[in-house]
């Protein structure tokens, strides 16, 4: 059957007694008609090259969105009289703490201090950016302490204006709010280090702005 389906002359012709009506299998190379060219364009090519042609609209408003960023504001005042104090940062789980795999870590009512976890090598300086004392008291102490890293937090100010006041590749972030609720810094500028396990805070007093 299958033979003489290959071997029926005519198109569409239908092969006596078996139901089944031959189409003839285009021939490999022969041309049926003219070629012509696709015009669809190609999606992934039309929207990379719009996505291509959109980067430096996008680079200048990210650039212009960083220029602008200006920190959360949590104002802290300044203080008249220097001081220094030292913070246990001990606490006290109010939960088991469990592994990935489940395994118990350490039981609810654990007393735990997480500087003996976490190797804090860096100094934080706290501080007001729209405050040109502060930040020159900053450079001053980032000049003065390069055996230490220093990162600065942000309590107000314009981001940006900060990060080209300070030496080139100094960390500058907003001022996180725990911060403030976890620890007692009251006053800016503050400097916060650690001594053996606890945390050592320093307030400058204003006379000492320079």
């Amino acid at each position: 059957m299958l033979a003489a389906a290959l071997a029926a002359p005519a198109w569409g012709a239908e092969l006596p007694g078996t139901g089944v009506t031959r189409l003839t299998p285009v021939v490999p190379g022969e041309q049926r008609g003219p070629i012509l060219p696709i015009l669809e364009e190609d999606m992934r090519r039309t929207i990379q090259e719009r996505f291509e042609a959109k980067i430096p609209e996008l680079t200048y408003q990210l650039a212009e969105s960083v220029r602008n960023y200006r920190v959360p504001a949590m104002p802290r005042p300044t203080t008249d009289t220097a001081r220094t104090i030292l913070v246990d940062p001990t606490m006290t789980l109010e939960n088991d703490v469990v592994g990935p795999q489940g395994q118990l870590i350490a039981r609810a009512g654990t007393r735990v201090n997480p500087l003996h976890t976490i190797a804090l090598r860096r100094a934080y300086l706290v501080l007001d950016g729209s405050d040109e004392r502060q930040v020159a008291w900053a450079i001053q102490e980032l000049r003065g302490h390069t055996r230490q890293p220093i990162t600065l937090l942000l309590t107000d100010g314009n981001l940006a204006a900060a990060q080209a006041a300070v030496p080139a590749g100094t960390p500058v972030y907003p001022a996180p709010p725990e911060l403030f609720t976890r620890f007692p810094v009251e006053t800016v500028p503050a400097r916060l280090s650690r001594v053996h396990d606890q945390l050592r805070i320093d307030f400058i007093a204003e006379q000492d702005l320079k």
